[in-house]
């Protein structure tokens, strides 16, 4: 009997230590406050805020990374006003001040939602432009949906199998694929829920059970014109990954730019980024990016 209630006693401990690490071991969601150029677009199982931009026959869409906002692209959103594109800049569902009524929050069922989101705006084909988990959905997304696709731009994605770089707890819950399935269960209950409402957990375990083999599998059914940017500094989206990605979807473009840049790529080369999106995809080596940035067309 005595062995019986130590392993018992055991158990709980080592539940209840698993559950606490879970929810405080996620980032919290980012408090913003609404500008006066947004929109809040309303669909019937949740509502997008986004912001856009210029006028033009191509559509350019904006996905930000895990826990950002569609303010992480303000280092260039006015660099674009003098582009021929409509540019839109979207909160993911989930993050930001954008919500929906579910608990999925995997990659392809956030694709599903920027198809509504395109189909609200009358966009018949878009390209994206993706930092870290934005580009892995932007890639997501045109594997599933090349018909809508016209081309990506892809920086440090960060859905590879072994990109994930996270340390510690949050580590082991998004990158192990046994310590995710317990994660997302036991973070869709009411307890969990109601003890840390403010975290961001069912996001994080939803979206990197989407990372690894399977977006893998899925980047050579990519058809749309690609470039992909990465720093060989990066430790959240492990560089290492830049060449699988590369070498997996047809006719991409991989550029490396300064070792500085680690995986904030959009504040430390907002000219660049926003240049490679006005002009397309013209791949000139250029001076002025520096010694340590160049493009690799042939790996």
């Amino acid at each position: 009997m005595n062995i019986l209630v130590v392993l018992l006693a055991t158990t709980l401990t080592i539940a209840t230590a698993l559950f606490l690490s879970l929810g405080l071991v996620m980032p919290k969601k980012k408090q913003l406050n609404f500008a006066s150029n947004d929109q809040i677009l309303v669909f019937n199982d949740g509502m997008i805020r986004m912001q856009s931009v210029g006028q033009g026959e191509e559509n350019i869409i904006f996905l930000h990374g895990f826990n950002g906002s569609l303010e992480q692209w303000d280092p260039i959103w006015k660099l674009l006003l003098g582009c021929q594109i409509r540019s839109v800049r979207l909160d993911i569902p989930g993050f930001g001040f954008s919500s929906w009524q579910t608990s999925d929050f995997s990659l392809a069922a956030q694709a599903q939602r920027l198809i509504a989101l395109m189909d609200k705006l009358h966009m018949t084909k878009a390209s994206f432009v993706g930092n870290s988990m934005g580009a892995s959905l932007a890639a997501w997304f045109a594997a599933s949906y090349p018909e809508r696709t016209r081309s990506l731009w892809l920086l440090a994605p960060s859905g590879a199998a072994g990109a994930l770089g996270y340390q510690g707890l949050f580590g082991f819950y998004t990158s192990n694929p046994i310590a995710n399935t317990f994660g997302r269960i036991i973070s869709k209950t009411w307890l969990f829920q109601s003890l840390f409402s403010n975290r961001m957990t069912v996001q994080a375990l939803e979206t990197s059970a989407s990372y690894g083999p399977i977006w893998d599998s899925r980047l050579p059914k990519i058809k749309a014109n690609v470039w992909i940017a990465w720093s060989a500094a990066d430790r959240i989206a492990r560089a290492e990954t830049a060449r699988s990605v590369h070498g997996a979807i047809s006719g991409a473009k991989l550029e490396w730019l300064s070792l500085a840049s680690g995986h904030d790529l959009i504040a430390s080369h907002a000219d660049l980024i926003a240049r490679r999106i006005c002009d397309g995809f013209s791949f000139e080596e250029e001076e002025s990016i520096g010694a340590t940035t160049k493009t690799q067309k042939n790996l």
